[in-house]
């Protein structure tokens, strides 16, 4: 997202080749260390890690750091930020069907699509 307007924003990144789970491990990972362009808001905020990232048959499980759930002007709200991460995995790995996301222990989104 934009500190301009509520829209969302798109940047390109390029990855090496690596199997699904190294891949998607180190698409969200990136993610996490925020956006390119200073205009842009940050889906998380800063220092927040993935603790874990596997899968089970079509279903991917994320674990966040509690930074995840910090809030402030920099960074978009909770829920919205799951969903950017959904979509954005959704877009670039169509092999899963449902993503299951914990921050600090606790399930914040586990949608099925």
């Amino acid at each position: 997202m934009s500190y301009d307007s509520d829209r969302l924003c798109s940047e390109v990144r390029y990855f090496p080749r690596m199997d699904r789970n190294e891949a998607v491990t180190a698409f969200v990972e990136d993610l996490l260390l925020g956006p390119f362009t200073n205009r842009y808001k940050s889906i998380y905020s800063k220092g927040t890690k993935l603790e874990f990232c596997f899968s089970k048959g079509k279903t991917l499980y994320l674990g966040l750091s509690a930074e995840a759930l910090k809030t402030d002007e920099e960074v978009t709200d909770i829920r919205r930020s799951a969903e950017l991460v959904r979509k954005n995995i959704v877009k670039n790995f169509t092999s899963f069907n449902k993503i299951c996301i914990f921050i600090d222990g606790a399930e914040v989104s586990g949608e099925e699509f």
